[in-house]
């Protein structure tokens, strides 16, 4: 990459956490996958395990852009992460209700919404091309949450969820923007690159949870607070 070493310091730090991130989320759909075999749906759970394959190529497109920023950059360990209400929860249909809910309503949502603002600024080619591949893959991911909740509304309340909702959203923002790296100077606009200033990031979420989550949810009968 023909850039200046701080961008590229900054560019390879965002893929690389970027990496981690979607590694985590393979093996968490990959869980899903089980529950939703075990609650009873068995389609969406073939849809889970096919998101787990998407994640771990999403890996790779993201270790390509830190090696060509940072060739050698060793990858970040992924964490040990699970999605359940807290406190526990003794019923499995619920269990896996939950976690549809948290990964595919709130989380995958959100970061659909945040791509798709990366692909219209993205301006380097490989990045442009990675971006484009993970969010088609990212709106089928979302789509297995709604799905899950659509099919839980029809046979039963749902409502029970609307104390959680909160909680999700805090855990999809903490995993998936807070903790990205912020080595680039406040001056510097790396849009291009695939790194949204952060200002825009909040913008973006906060549009997407009132336009389109929180309504996504009232439908549902799970009202929450815009």
């Amino acid at each position: 990459m023909d850039a200046p070493p701080h961008v590229r310091d900054a560019v390879a730090g965002m893929w690389r956490y970027r990496e981690r991130v979607e590694h985590e989320a393979a093996t968490l759909f990959a869980e899903l996958a089980a529950a939703l075999d075990g609650a009873g749906f068995p389609a969406l759970a073939a849809r889970a395990r096919t998101a787990a394959d998407d994640e771990r190529r999403h890996a790779v497109r993201c270790r390509a852009l830190v090696e060509t920023c940072r060739p050698g950059l060793a990858p970040l360990a992924p964490r040990t992460l699970s999605v359940a209400p807290p406190g526990g929860e003794a019923d499995p249909a619920r269990r896996a209700l939950y976690a549809s809910v948290a990964m595919g309503c709130v989380t995958e949502t959100l970061s659909c919404a945040l791509l798709v603002a990366m692909r219209d600024v993205a301006e380097l080619g490989p990045t442009r091309a990675a971006v484009d591949e993970i969010v088609k893959d990212e709106i089928e991911h979302s789509r297995i949450g709604w799905a899950h909740l659509a099919a839980a509304a029809a046979r039963g309340d749902v409502s029970w969820l609307a104390p959680h909702v909160a909680a999700m959203r805090a855990a999809a923002l903490a995993h998936d923007v807070a903790e990205l790296p912020a080595t680039t100077p406040a001056a510097a606009d790396l849009s291009g690159y695939g790194i949204l200033p952060r200002a825009r990031v909040t913008i973006i979420v906060d549009a997407c949870w009132r336009d389109v989550i929180v309504p996504g949810f009232a439908h549902h009968g799970v009202h929450t607070d815009a």
